[in-house]
């Protein structure tokens, strides 16, 4: 695992971590999910476990952009980020849309959620292609 890779997860960990803050979209990502405070603290998931689950997630994430970026040959930044929203439409954006098709999530949460992983897969790609 190089250098850039774990960047790039730290960097979509940074993403979210303003993402999802009171900043952010922290208070309406909590309302359009309907978890309080309370709720929160009585996850199944401690805060640490879930950040480290995050983490890895984030790794495995950017170690398959990575790939793909390598097994492409991109070495132009517009592909580097042509390649992240790639990726994005085809993969994490409907994943994403499961819970507004399938749960009767709001649509706000869909794109809240949504916008986070264009962003995220964009810092990444950047991340990756400058080192």
């Amino acid at each position: 695992m190089t250098l850039g890779i774990i960047l790039a997860a730290i960097a979509s960990m940074a993403v979210g971590a303003y993402w999802y803050s009171p900043k952010g979209f922290g208070q309406q990502w909590m309302k359009l999910t309907g978890l309080s405070k309370k709720d929160m603290k009585k996850m199944e998931l401690s805060p640490s476990k879930a950040m480290l689950l995050g983490f890895l997630g984030a790794l495995i994430t950017a170690f398959v952009l990575d790939a793909i970026i390598q097994m492409t040959g991109v070495i132009a930044l517009s592909d580097y980020l042509r390649l992240a929203l790639l990726v994005f439409v085809g993969f994490m954006m409907p994943l994403t849309l499961g819970p507004y098709l399938w749960e009767g999530k709001k649509a706000k949460l869909f794109y809240i959620n949504g916008s986070y992983w264009l962003v995220s897969m964009i810092a990444q790609s950047l991340v990756l292609f400058y080192l």
